[in-house]
């Protein structure tokens, strides 16, 4: 049997695209001056579908 990585669980996952999706709205709020910009939330959701795929790799 594979050793799973710690990551595998729900909570460490929820946690991880949380800082992913947290830092990419900052970055987002620092680029643009404003929230509420569709690139913004275009990126978010490419940086939380990515680091979700990462995660779910074995």
């Amino acid at each position: 049997m594979k050793n799973r990585p710690l990551t595998q669980h729900w909570y460490a996952q929820a946690a991880i695209n949380f800082v992913v999706c947290l830092l990419v709205l900052l970055g987002g709020l620092w680029f643009f001056g404003h929230d509420g910009k569709m690139a913004t939330y275009a990126a978010l959701v490419l940086a939380c579908a990515t680091s979700q795929w990462l995660l779910s790799r074995q």
